[in-house]
Protein backbone atom coordinates (compact mmCIF):
# COMPACT_ATOMS: atom_id res chain seq x y z
CA UNK A 1 0.00 0.00 0.00
CA UNK A 2 1.79 2.91 -1.33
CA UNK A 3 1.13 6.75 -1.13
CA UNK A 4 1.27 8.97 -4.07
CA UNK A 5 3.01 12.34 -4.12
CA UNK A 6 -0.16 14.07 -4.22
CA UNK A 7 -1.60 12.18 -0.99
CA UNK A 8 1.74 13.27 0.71
CA UNK A 9 1.42 16.91 -0.95
CA UNK A 10 -2.45 16.77 0.69
CA UNK A 11 -1.26 15.57 4.24
CA UNK A 12 1.10 18.32 4.31
CA UNK A 13 -1.08 21.10 3.02
CA UNK A 14 -3.34 20.00 5.82
CA UNK A 15 -1.30 19.89 8.17
CA UNK A 16 0.53 23.64 7.47
CA UNK A 17 -2.98 24.69 7.47
CA UNK A 18 -3.53 23.19 11.17
CA UNK A 19 -0.62 25.28 12.35
CA UNK A 20 -1.97 28.25 10.42
CA UNK A 21 -4.81 28.02 12.65
CA UNK A 22 -3.23 27.26 15.95
CA UNK A 23 -0.18 30.03 15.56
CA UNK A 24 -3.81 32.65 14.47
CA UNK A 25 -5.69 31.06 17.44
CA UNK A 26 -2.90 32.17 20.01
CA UNK A 27 -1.89 35.60 18.26
CA UNK A 28 -5.57 36.48 18.64
CA UNK A 29 -6.07 35.22 22.37
CA UNK A 30 -2.15 36.84 23.66
CA UNK A 31 -3.90 40.00 21.99
CA UNK A 32 -6.65 39.74 23.64
CA UNK A 33 -4.96 39.17 27.39
CA UNK A 34 -3.21 42.01 26.41
CA UNK A 35 -6.01 44.20 25.60
CA UNK A 36 -7.74 42.69 28.51
CA UNK A 37 -4.85 43.31 30.96
CA UNK A 38 -4.40 47.06 29.79
CA UNK A 39 -8.41 47.64 30.00
CA UNK A 40 -7.92 46.70 33.93
CA UNK A 41 -5.52 49.12 34.27
CA UNK A 42 -2.39 47.31 34.06
CA UNK A 43 0.17 46.66 31.51
CA UNK A 44 0.50 49.97 28.91
CA UNK A 45 -1.90 51.55 31.82
CA UNK A 46 1.80 51.93 33.87
CA UNK A 47 2.65 54.76 31.49
CA UNK A 48 0.04 56.62 32.57
CA UNK A 49 -1.44 55.35 36.12
CA UNK A 50 1.76 55.30 37.98
CA UNK A 51 3.05 58.46 37.44
CA UNK A 52 -0.25 60.11 38.04
CA UNK A 53 -0.55 58.47 41.44
CA UNK A 54 2.61 59.53 42.66
CA UNK A 55 1.66 63.43 40.90
CA UNK A 56 -1.24 63.47 42.81
CA UNK A 57 0.53 62.21 45.90
CA UNK A 58 3.16 65.15 45.40
CA UNK A 59 0.24 67.42 44.96
CA UNK A 60 -2.18 66.82 47.61
CA UNK A 61 0.99 66.19 49.96
CA UNK A 62 2.40 69.74 49.32
CA UNK A 63 -0.81 70.76 49.63
CA UNK A 64 -2.11 69.89 52.91
CA UNK A 65 1.73 70.55 53.69
CA UNK A 66 0.98 74.15 52.96
CA UNK A 67 -2.31 74.30 54.66
CA UNK A 68 -0.89 72.72 58.19
CA UNK A 69 1.98 75.33 58.13
CA UNK A 70 0.46 78.87 56.89
CA UNK A 71 -3.05 78.21 58.31
CA UNK A 72 -2.65 76.48 61.37
CA UNK A 73 0.85 77.88 61.97
CA UNK A 74 1.91 74.32 62.45
CA UNK A 75 5.88 73.71 61.47
CA UNK A 76 7.94 71.56 59.36
CA UNK A 77 7.48 67.98 61.04
CA UNK A 78 4.03 68.13 59.33
CA UNK A 79 5.25 67.19 55.93
CA UNK A 80 5.23 63.65 56.56
CA UNK A 81 1.84 64.51 57.81
CA UNK A 82 1.14 66.02 54.65
CA UNK A 83 2.71 63.45 52.34
CA UNK A 84 0.82 60.81 54.09
CA UNK A 85 -2.83 62.31 53.73
CA UNK A 86 -1.34 62.76 49.24
CA UNK A 87 -0.99 59.77 49.61
CA UNK A 88 -3.98 58.10 51.08
CA UNK A 89 -5.53 59.74 48.27
CA UNK A 90 -3.61 59.02 45.37
CA UNK A 91 -4.22 55.55 46.69
CA UNK A 92 -8.08 55.93 46.90
CA UNK A 93 -8.31 57.68 43.35
CA UNK A 94 -6.47 54.83 42.03
CA UNK A 95 -9.27 52.17 43.51
CA UNK A 96 -12.01 54.79 42.36
CA UNK A 97 -10.55 53.85 38.89
CA UNK A 98 -10.74 57.77 37.93
CA UNK A 99 -7.63 57.92 35.86
CA UNK A 100 -8.24 54.66 33.93
CA UNK A 101 -11.96 55.86 33.27
CA UNK A 102 -10.82 59.44 32.31
CA UNK A 103 -7.35 58.95 31.10
CA UNK A 104 -6.73 62.43 30.03
CA UNK A 105 -7.86 64.56 32.54
CA UNK A 106 -6.35 62.09 35.03
CA UNK A 107 -2.80 62.83 33.08
CA UNK A 108 -3.34 66.18 33.24
CA UNK A 109 -4.49 66.52 37.24
CA UNK A 110 -1.55 64.67 37.71
CA UNK A 111 0.94 66.53 35.42
CA UNK A 112 -0.60 69.85 36.79
CA UNK A 113 -0.06 68.82 40.27
CA UNK A 114 3.86 68.03 39.14
CA UNK A 115 4.28 71.62 38.38
CA UNK A 116 2.56 72.66 41.91
CA UNK A 117 4.86 70.38 43.92
CA UNK A 118 8.27 71.33 42.20
CA UNK A 119 7.31 74.99 42.63
CA UNK A 120 6.75 74.40 46.44
CA UNK A 121 9.85 72.35 46.85
CA UNK A 122 11.59 75.39 44.88
CA UNK A 123 10.46 77.67 47.45
CA UNK A 124 11.13 75.50 50.34
CA UNK A 125 15.02 74.92 49.08
CA UNK A 126 15.40 78.80 48.78
CA UNK A 127 15.77 78.02 44.46
CA UNK A 128 13.13 81.15 43.57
Amino acid sequence: MGYSSKDLEYLGKGLNANREQKAKEQGEKLAKDLMDSTSEGRGLWVLILWPTWILITLFIGVFTTEFLEKQLSIEEPISFVGFLVGFMFATSWYQWGFTRRHPFFGSIVGYFGFGIAILFLAEKLGMN
